[in-house]
Order: C-alpha cells, then sequence, then structure tokens
C-alpha cells in the first residue's frame, strides 16, 4: 500500500522538477489522501504556497537568514545556506515515507533542536530502512550532502521501484507500522534503540509465594541480597544514563555551535554592504560607469556602491572634454586604504597649430570608434562621448563605429568637417537579420575596413611644363592649371 500511494506521488513531484518547480515544504499535512481504503485511493500534493522556481527571472521568496518550511522536515542545506533544488524534496519525502512505515517521525523536540539533528544527520531512522538493498536507498536519499542525494524524485522514484519486492511480502518491518490496540490508540511495533521491555518475573506467582507463608528465613535473606544487587544494578544504569545525558549534551552544544557559524558564514556571504565614494577631480569633470550611465554630473560628488559578500570591483571613468580620461576601479580595498576618496588629477590633451579636437557622440553609448594606422585598426573610443585629436596634416581620416549587433558607420574628418561643426553625432543602426528568423544575422561579424586615402599631404605629379598638375586634396586626386609642383610638393597659386 505504501508503494501504490508514494509511487504517483514522486513523479508528480518529479514533472515539477522538469519544469524547474521545487515544492520545498514536503510533510505529512501537505499530502490528502483520497478515498482511503476504498477502489479509488488516491494521494494527492497540497499546498504549494513556498514553492520555489528555478529562475533567474524570479525573484527569490526568501531573504538572507530567512527559513519557509515546517523545521521537522527542513533539509540540512536549506537549514544552512537556504539552498534550493531538487534534492530538497528527496530528502522530505524519505522522511516521510519513513514515518509512514514506523509512525516514528524522524526528528522530534522544538524547532532549533529539530534543525540541530538534521544538520547533524541524528535522524530517529528504523534499522530495517537502514539495513541492505533498502537502506541503500534510504540512506542516499537522507544524505546530509545534498550532491550525494538522487538528483530529484523521478531518480528516487526509480530507486523505489528496484525494492518494490521487500515492501510487496509479509516479511514484518523493524519498528514497524502503526498498529491499533484494544484501547483504541495508535502505537508502532517498534524494536531496537527506540523501545524495549523488561520482565523480572510472574506478578500472579510471587503473590501465590507470599499468601501461601511459603517464604523462609534463607528466602528473605537471599531476596534482601538480591535486593541490593538490584540496587546496585540501577544506581550504575543511573549514573551511565547521567554520563551518555552529559555527553549527549555535550554533543548538542557543538551541533548548536556549528549551526550558528553555518548561518554566520552564511549571512556573511549574502550580505550587501554599501560603500559611498567621494569622487574629486582638477579640473571638475564629470564621472560615467563602464556601461556608459552617468553617476556624477560635475565632481566633487558622492555616489554608492554595492558589495556584496565583502567583494566589490566596479569600473569608473572621470573625463572632461580636453582632457586625457582616467579609469579607476572601486574596490573594498581601495575604499580602506582611502577613507572612500578617489581623487585625480586630469592631463590636458596637447594641441598644436595644425591640430583640431573632434568631439564623438554616439548611440550605442558603448560601441567602439577606430582608424586604420599602418593596415592595423587603431581603437580611439571605446565609450561616448569621447574626444579625437585630428592632425590638420592628414587632410583625412576615416573613423568607424562599430559594435556587435549594429552596422558599422564610417565617418571621414576633415578640416573642412571641422569648420562646420566639431561634434560628430552618429546612431548605428540595428543590423537586420538575413537568415530567415534564425537569431544572429550579422551579428558579431566584423565591419568592413573604411577605403583608404588616394594620397597624403601636398603630393603632386605633373608631366610636363605647361602641362596640368596633378595634386592631392583631402586624400583624393584633383587636377589644376594653377600653382606650381617642385620636387612633388605643390604650391597653390596666391592672388593678390
Amino acid at each position: 500500500r505504501m508503494y501504490v500511494l508514494f509511487r504517483p506521488v514522486l513523479d508528480a513531484l518529479a514533472e515539477g522538477h522538469r519544469l524547474g518547480i521545487v515544492h520545498k515544504d514536503l510533510k505529512p499535512e501537505n499530502l490528502y489522501l483520497v478515498d482511503p481504503g476504498g477502489s479509488r485511493e488516491l494521494m494527492k500534493i497540497l499546498d504549494f504556497g513556498v514553492a520555489r522556481v528555478n529562475s533567474s527571472e524570479v525573484a527569490k521568496l526568501t531573504t538572507a537568514g530567512q527559513l519557509l518550511g515546517t523545521p521537522r522536515y527542513l533539509a540540512p542545506e536549506y537549514i544552512k545556506s537556504q539552498a534550493v533544488s531538487p534534492a530538497i524534496d528527496v530528502y522530505q519525502m524519505a522522511l516521510i515515507i519513513s514515518e509512514a512505515l514506523t509512525g516514528i517521525p524522524a526528528v522530534t523536540g522544538d524547532p532549533f533542536h529539530a534543525m540541530m539533528l538534521h544538520c547533524s544527520g541524528k535522524l530517529q531512522i528504523s534499522s530495517f530502512l537502514l539495513e541492505g538493498p533498502v537502506g541503500d536507498v534510504f540512506r542516499k536519499a537522507i544524505s546530509i550532502d545534498p550532491t550525494q542525494r538522487y538528483a530529484d524524485c523521478g531518480e528516487f522514484a526509480v530507486a523505489l521501484d528496484s525494492i518494490e519486492p521487500y515492501f510487496e511480502s509479509n516479511i514484518p518491518l523493524q519498528g514497524g507500522a502503526p498498529q491499533i490496540i484494544p484501547d483504541g490508540k495508535i502505537t508502532s511495533r517498534m524494536s531496537g534503540p527506540y523501545s524495549g521491555s523488561m520482565t523480572t518475573g510472574s506478578l500472579d506467582t510471587m503473590g501465590e509465594a507470599a499468601n501461601s507463608g511459603s517464604y523462609s528465613t534463607t528466602n528473605v535473606k537471599k531476596m534482601a541480597i538480591l535486593g541490593i544487587i538490584l540496587l546496585l544494578v540501577v544506581a550504575g544504569a543511573l549514573v551511565a544514563v547521567g554520563l551518555r545525558v552529559s555527553s549527549d549534551q555535550d554533543d548538542d552544544n557543538k551541533t548548536k555551535e556549528e549551526l550558528a557559524r553555518l548561518q554566520k558564514e552564511a549571512e556573511q556571504a549574502n550580505a550587501e554592504v554599501p560603500y559611498t565614494f567621494e569622487f574629486k577631480s582638477n579640473p571638475e569633470a564629470s564621472v560615467k560607469s563602464k556601461r556608459g550611465a552617468t553617476l556624477c554630473e560635475t565632481t566633487p560628488c558622492n555616489y554608492e556602491f554595492i558589495a556584496k559578500g565583502g567583494h566589490l570591483s566596479e569600473w569608473v571613468t572621470i573625463f572632461q572634454e580636453g582632457y586625457e580620461p582616467i579609469d579607476v576601479e572601486l574596490t573594498v580595498e581601495r575604499y580602506e586604504e582611502n577613507d572612500g576618496v578617489v581623487s585625480v588629477d586630469l592631463k590636458q590633451i596637447e594641441v598644436s597649430d595644425k591640430e583640431l579636437i573632434f568631439k564623438f557622440v554616439y548611440i550605442p553609448a558603448n560601441a567602439k570608434a577606430f582608424v586604420i594606422e599602418n593596415g592595423e585598426e587603431k581603437t580611439i573610443c571605446k565609450l561616448s562621448p569621447c574626444t579625437y585629436v585630428f592632425n590638420a596634416a592628414q587632410k583625412a581620416v576615416t573613423v568607424t563605429f562599430s559594435t556587435n549587433g549594429y552596422d558599422a558607420q564610417n565617418v571621414l574628418l576633415t578640416e573642412d568637417e571641422y569648420n562646420k561643426n566639431s561634434t560628430i553625432n552618429v546612431t548605428l543602426k540595428k543590423t537586420e537579420s538575413t537568415d530567415n528568423g534564425n537569431s544572429g544575422g550579422n551579428v558579431g561579424k566584423k565591419p568592413p575596413k573604411p577605403p583608404k586615402p588616394e594620397c597624403n599631404g601636398k603630393q603632386c605629379s605633373q608631366e610636363g611644363k605647361g602641362k596640368p598638375i596633378k595634386h592631392c586634396v583631402n586624400g583624393k586626386w584633383e587636377t589644376t592649371n594653377t600653382g606650381s609642383c617642385i620636387n612633388g610638393k605643390y604650391t597653390p597659386m596666391v592672388f593678390e
């Protein structure tokens, strides 16, 4: 009957595990028996009130240090660190099946004492359930280490299938199932460490001997001696019990200390501690995160960061137009060494008469901008906004803006463009998928290299005197009949 009732329950829980749902609060009160003893007898699972859905999109139902569930059936890993996995349901079902077979809960006492028993593995499980093939299954299901248990209730159900004959046989369970005795109370066929009896003789026989007057003086002396021996035996037993109780109390105290230590470590590992950094710079500047979010418009300013489990690692950039930006890593160690103050001196970008500063503002802000120098990419910006020093002697420079998921875009920088507008605004277009609905498209493909300038500087050539002059203008060859070309250098004609 136990196998027939509990096997479908394990199947139902296994289906929940397949869907990423852990019940987390299994106990006899949440298993409802329909049509007891009838032809439609069936056990149903109730109360998914504290169930946990294993998904990164769903917030945890418990906060650090908070436990949801019934202490008598809580799994050790949930008590220590609130870890949730299908192994919790395996542990709880093993305890429930043990209790159904023996009538004795595996754990008793107040909630704190019950949790200590779970964490120490001191469970009251019948010896029948811990021996032979049956023992192999139950010891694995109630292992303190969740990684040593069955991964889910589906595996546990398959394991129970392997020992089904043991439950179909007529072999009585040690510490067997509950029975009804004549006075209507429920008892259990417990044996071994959980019950016992001591028989010293028949009271009826002793009464008959007393009434018949058959006790002699010798018998009285013998009985007195036996009584003294019995008292000594009882006293010795009481001392032994006292020592055992003392030993058990010492063990309980150690278990309490260990549980308290584990709970403290779990709280520290999940604790969130705020650290407020003060930013200072010379000159005043802005502060942004590595994702491009502006944290401070102008220094000095303060911003709070959260360290989880004593760990903090955040990168920020302190920048100002016309100055070289500075990247700073924020850590707990840096906070403690500098009392939370981040102070930097920005270096001004040196600009010659022939150097012009372009400002780039582009979307998305985490795209990169690069140029081609000597046939190789050279990144000039990693985060918008940023500045770029353009040498007017170059005449023209092509800048490429690109990032994954967007089409690359080229911008030609010239002195004429600078005179029109020194701020370059770029908005990249998302890459359209060309794979019939499959994700990916051109995401991650390297953008095409920008075309190289045809010429640089004031290069020129002339086939002969009086012939047209070919000279370089904004990276392209043009032809003119004015000016002069001497030693490959073009000099325009100046009219006064």
